[in-house]
């Protein structure tokens, strides 16, 4: 996995589910310092962002 450019490590999907909480404010973060300087973002991964599979922690 990569945060901000560097590698965290390799993750199995159990230990991603369990860093989601601090990894989302860091791509919060991000998205805000980039939404000032830029006029689009596009974001892309693993599946599609818009994908809703209906899970609670998804």
């Amino acid at each position: 996995m990569i945060v901000r450019g560097k590698a965290i490590g390799n993750m199995r999907a159990d230990i991603t589910h369990d860093h989601k909480p601090k990894l989302l404010d860091e791509v919060c973060e991000s998205f805000e310092k980039l939404k000032q300087d830029v006029d689009f973002i596009f974001i892309e991964g693993a599946g599609s962002p818009a994908e809703i599979k209906g899970i609670s922690n998804n």
